[in-house]
Formats: structure tokens, C-alpha cells, sequence
């Protein structure tokens, strides 16, 4: 049986939860989370003072919240897990995956610090209604890499790139999955990272796509990915702005949107990716 009490300290919403977590009880949890992040809310508490047990299915919950709000610039701390608990994150490798607060009152002082670095603002724009939340500090940086001449001059491994998969947010070519160039010669294909995960056409017969979904794999398991490129970009490091938009009523006008986005750009040249 699982308790759970929804509160808000200094306007930023809270989860207290007391007894069990785990496949019966975690999607309650869930629930809240979903209702709370529909509502507009990226930071969240989650108190464990009362948690005596959590197990894998009750972490997955909060694992996968913390995929949910850390695409838009938000995150889960939480707060006075016991010793079993705190136990459980730490064998599951995920102490460096969220933050831990042993108040809720040092969490609301962390998170006040932090927003003091980020400017957000709302407004609208040729009907498109957009939230913008700017990370001041954040620097992503564009890679290009490979020639496409040694399609036609053939290749061999030193024009093989290999990057780990926490590497790269976002990126575009000819690339292929595999443990090193030989597994990975003949397979080549069209190939697109879209955070963080990989997805790709080979060049083979009778091909079907490959995959890998990250999920942020070197902070959950300690290790990372390799993405092999023949050529193409990608993207390294956090964007400098995260927008969120919707529209008021009529459909979006994609050239609207790219040039409201340009505003918030860092630089000349910049990316914008919808997920």
C-alpha cells in the first residue's frame, strides 16, 4: 500500500509518499507525475521519508520521469530517502542520475539558485503560442565529419569515426551500429540521431532499420554507445534554448516558427529539432 500527499513549498509541487513502491503502486505515482507535467511544472519534489521499499518497476518510474522533464529543461530531486531506499539507487547505479536533498528546504534553495541562471519568457507569434526557457550558459557545438568523395574512392577504417552515444544530441549521415569497422564495412546506411538515440536504413539487402535507444545509457550503466560515421554532422553538447510551442488555433507555419527560433539562437548557424 502506497500513500500518496500532494503539496506545493514556495510554489514548486511536491510528492510525499508513504509506504511501497513497486509494480502495483508505481503507476499511481506516475499518474501524478504526468498530471503535474501536463500542467506546465518542470521541477519536481519527491519526498522518500516514508518510503520503506521501492523495487525495479518503482524505479523505472521515476527513470522514466526523469527522461520526461529533462527534455524541457526540468528535473526530479529527491528528497530524505532512507538508508534501504537510498540503498537501492545506489546498486541500481543511479546516484548520479538524480539529485538527492536530505530537506526539501535545500532543494528549493538549489532550485531557486538555478533558475537565477535562465531567463524564460511567454508570448506569441504568427499564432504559435511559445514558452522559452534559455540556458545562459549552455554551448552546443556543431561537428562535421567524413568526405563523401570516399563513396566513390572507397574506404577503409581511418575514415571511420566512432563517437560515444552521450556524445552527441543530435546528428545526420552515413553511419552504421556495430563493435568496430569490420562488423561495420558493408552496413552503412542513412542514419539519425535524434537525442542522444540512433537510428539506421543499412545499405544491405533485404535491409530492415537498426536501432539503439540511449536513454542517457553512460549515466544509467556506466558505459556509452559507439555511433560509427562514414560521414555526415552532429550536434555536441546541450542546446541554448529549449522552446516549448503549441497553437492557438490554426496550423503552424514552419517558416513562422524557424524565424521566431532564430531569435534565440547563439550564433549565425543553428539547428532546431522537434521532439
Amino acid at each position: 500500500m502506497l500513500e500518496i500527499h500532494l503539496y506545493t513549498i514556495d510554489t514548486i509541487p511536491s510528492i510525499k509518499l508513504k509506504g511501497k513502491i513497486d509494480g502495483l503502486t508505481g503507476p499511481d505515482i506516475g499518474v501524478k507525475l504526468d498530471e503535474l507535467e501536463t500542467s506546465g511544472e518542470r521541477n519536481i519534489l519527491i519526498d522518500f521519508s516514508g518510503v520503506n521499499f521501492i523495487n525495479s518497476s518503482g524505479l523505472n518510474v521515476f527513470i522514466t520521469h526523469y527522461k520526461k522533464l529533462k527534455e524541457i529543461g526540468g528535473e526530479l530531486y529527491l528528497i530524505s530517502p532512507g538508508n534501504s531506499v537510498n540503498n537501492i539507487f545506489r546498486i541500481s547505479g543511479l546516484m548520479n542520475l538524480f539529485k538527492f536533498f536530505e530537506s526539501a528546504g535545500s532543494a528549493v534553495k538549489y532550485i531557486t539558485a538555478a533558475k537565477n541562471t535562465d531567463h524564460v519568457e511567454s508570448f506569441i507569434n504568427a499564432g504559435i503560442k511559445f514558452e522559452v526557457i534559455k540556458h545562459v550558459s549552455s554551448q552546443c557545438e556543431l561537428i562535421i565529419t567524413g568526405d563523401t568523395l570516399k563513396l566513390e574512392t572507397g574506404y577503409c577504417e581511418k575514415d571511420m569515426t566512432s563517437i560515444n552515444s552521450e556524445d552527441a544530441q543530435y546528428g545526420l549521415g552515413l553511419a552504421a551500429l556495430g563493435n568496430g569497422f569490420e562488423d561495420v564495412r558493408e552496413t552503412f546506411g542513412e542514419s539519425v540521431i535524434i537525442n542522444k538515440s540512433f537510428f539506421s536504413y543499412p545499405a544491405v539487402k533485404h535491409s530492415y532499420p537498426d536501432y539503439m535507444l540511449s536513454s542517457h545509457s553512460a549515466e544509467l550503466f556506466g558505459n556509452a554507445v559507439k555511433y560509427n560515421f562514414l560521414n555526415g554532422f552532429y550536434f555536441s553538447g546541450e542546446p541554448s534554448a529549449v522552446l516549448k510551442f503549441d497553437s492557438t488555433g490554426e496550423a503552424i507555419d514552419i517558416l513562422a516558427l524557424g524565424e521566431t527560433c532564430s531569435k534565440f539562437a547563439d550564433s549565425d548557424l543553428f539547428g532546431i529539432v522537434c521532439r
